[in-house]
């Protein structure tokens, strides 16, 4: 029937948009360029037969309109304006309510507001960490981005759960994601990585975090480290998540202080009791699996 069989690879850039499509034995089967907007460069581009439905920063690109899907909201790349209004835009009242990025696109990307953004294998952590009872009403799109709306009409008891509606609801991008490695920038912006080995658990950066930003947009990025075991990475995720981004959403004290004069004890005590809590209530939810 024509149709394309076969797995293909896609090689992305730092906003995520796909550069090149490869096959198993590493040949081209397409290649973009795009303006700063996404709209794709005369000569630069080439496309097979393979599906290659996927372009700008990822985005779904509809073949009889061009315009991309990014999530409830269309967008055209040869504008480089969103073609309904943006829910938060009473929060941006210097910002077009139909701009996109901010005006920034070779540094930010606008993806459907507010939301947490997973990982394949993150995306599955989350989950096991939930009551089994509940975890139906925890689903991803296709990029990995979490429904917030089905999330928000399921009332539960359980803290864990009631933890990632409000993360779901921050204006603010949160990445998730299972690594080896830390990366942020410092005080004077310069792009240090760490690897995590096996000493460290998990990392949150944030972006007015002067020691430890986050490297590409203005969101959280959180870092699990994928050495763990299962239920470590569930532990971790929870730490990460439902503790220090949740803090940091409801303006609280999101970071970890400890002093050397009371024997390298963590001062935040709120923090630390609530990542005990949710860490714990995780594990429980893990084991009735």
């Amino acid at each position: 029937n024509g149709a394309v069989s076969g797995r293909y690879y896609y090689l992305k850039d730092h906003l995520g948009s796909i550069r090149m499509t490869v096959d198993v034995n590493g040949n081209v089967v397409g290649y973009d360029d795009y303006y700063p907007y996404g709209m794709q460069m005369t000569g630069r581009s080439y496309t097979s037969s393979a599906d290659q439905r996927y372009k700008f920063v990822s985005n779904e690109r509809d073949a009889s309109t061009g315009y991309d899907h990014l999530g409830d909201r269309n967008y055209d790349s040869w504008l480089g304006r969103l073609l309904s209004v943006d829910p938060f835009a009473d929060k941006y009242p210097f910002l077009s309510p139909y701009s996109y990025a901010a005006g920034n696109p070779l540094n930010f990307i606008d993806v459907n507001g507010d939301s947490v953004r997973a990982s394949q294998e993150a995306q599955s952590d989350i989950i096991n960490g939930l009551p089994k009872e509940e975890r139906k009403f925890v689903q991803f799109d296709k990029n990995g981005v979490l429904n917030t709306e089905l999330l928000e009409k399921h009332a539960s008891d359980d803290p864990n759960v009631q933890a990632l509606t409000v993360v779901g609801k921050s204006e603010k991008w949160i990445d998730v994601s299972e690594s080896t490695i830390i990366q942020y920038k410092d005080e004077k912006g310069e792009t240090h990585t760490i690897d995590m080995g096996t000493g460290i658990t998990g990392f949150t950066t944030a972006p007015d975090n002067s020691k430890f930003s986050s490297i590409f947009r203005n969101d959280l990025d959180i870092r699990v480290n994928s050495r763990l075991s299962s239920e470590g990475r569930i532990k971790s995720l929870a730490h990460e998540l439902y503790g220090h981004a949740q803090f940091y959403i409801e303006g609280k004290d999101w970071i970890h202080h400890y002093s050397i004069s009371g024997g390298g004890e963590d001062q935040n005590g709120p923090l630390v009791r609530a990542i005990i809590r949710y860490q714990n209530q995780a594990l429980l939810n893990y084991g009735r699996k």
